[in-house]
Formats: structure tokens, C-alpha cells, sequence
């Protein structure tokens, strides 16, 4: 479940909630991102996993893992202005959960979220990073680099961003799922 449903279910301690906030509470606890997570992973487990499973068709789904709905806006509009403020509101809500999505989708230099940090100590954004294990794929280590090389001054950060150097430029970058995962990613992309 994400942030807004836990703050709904702690609601529900303080008040009564209505008809739509219960409805939101059911769907998010049936088809939530979390939910639909636990589920591709038994789907690709059992080898069962199809091109739907790893897009579910659910706009809500969407939203909660990777930002709020375009709209009208362009692509250039949505990513350079929307979706960086909505990674940032995450991370300002929650730091260990928001530091795991900003990673993943550090994908353009605007999505980059190194220089996000400002206003975080360098013992809590170390405790974060960690936490997130971004040295379980390249996309998240990218995105940890990004923060590992704003903060050059602190020998963690410093140590992190060499190693992660080291390992992103290897030609085998190990899967730690045993999934051949990077094997499926260009069949894909094909798709």
C-alpha cells in the first residue's frame, strides 16, 4: 500500500471513515502496487508471467508507482516539471520508500535526484541509501551514484560512488535474482 493508504488506515483510528475512503482502502489492499508486486513475482517464479503481468492495466497502479497522470501535458512537460516534484513530495513523506522509487527512475538528468537532498543529514540519506540496496540493478545504482556524487565530501558516499563506478562499468552485471532478468529486458523493450 502506499503512503496515502496508510494515512487512511491511521485515520480510521482517529475517525470514521466514509463509503469511498473503505472502498479506496479494499481496492488498494486487492490490487495495490505492493499486492501486484508479490503477485508477478509468483507469477515469474512459477513461469507463468506474461507481457501483462509486468504492465498491469491499471492507471492507479501507475500512479502510485510512478507518479500522477499525465493529463495533457507533453512528455518533456510531464517529465521535467511533474513527475520530479511528485518524487520529491515522496521523498519528503517518506525517505526510505521515496529513495527506493526516485532510484529506480533516475532515468534522465531531471529524474536524477542527487540534488534533492539538501535539506536531509548525510547520516539519515546514508541510512536510506543503504536501506534501498540499490546494488541490486543498474537503474537504482544510477540513480544512488547521482546522490553519491553530491555528497563527494563524506568518505561513504565518496567509497559508494567508486564502487558503484566499478561495478556499473563491468560486463556482467551480476543478477542477484537469478532471473536472467537482463536477458529479458531487450526481448522487452521489442515488445
Amino acid at each position: 500500500m502506499g503512503p496515502e493508504f496508510r494515512e487512511l488506515r491511521q485515520a480510521a483510528t482517529d475517525r470514521e471513515l466514509s463509503e469511498n475512503e473503505v472502498a479506496q482502502l479494499l481496492d488498494a489492499q486487492r490490487n495495490g502496487a505492493r499486492v501486484q508486486q508479490i503477485r508477478l513475482l509468483e507469477q515469474l517464479e512459477s513461469g507463468n508471467a506474461t507481457i501483462a503481468d509486468l504492465a498491469p492495466n491499471s492507471l492507479d497502479y501507475f500512479e502510485q508507482f510512478c507518479g500522477p497522470a499525465p493529463g495533457d501535458l507533453t512528455p518533456e512537460e510531464y517529465l521535467g516539471s511533474i513527475l520530479p516534484e511528485h518524487r520529491k513530495h515522496l521523498l519528503r513523506r517518506d525517505l526510505g520508500r521515496g529513495i527506493e522509487i526516485c532510484l529506480i527512475g533516475a532515468l534522465r538528468d531531471d529524474l536524477c535526484p542527487g540534488t534533492w537532498f539538501e535539506e536531509v543529514n548525510d547520516d539519515d540519506l546514508w541510512e536510506a541509501l543503504e536501506a534501498s540496496q540499490p546494488q541490486l540493478d543498474p537503474f537504482s545504482l544510477l540513480g544512488a551514484l547521482d546522490i553519491s556524487i553530491h555528497r563527494q565530501y563524506d568518505e561513504r558516499f565518496r567509497i559508494f560512488a567508486e564502487e558503484a563506478v566499478a561495478k556499473l562499468i563491468d560486463n556482467q552485471f551480476p543478477d542477484p535474482y537469478g532471473t536472467d532478468l537482463y536477458q529479458i529486458l531487450p526481448a522487452l523493450a521489442q515488445s
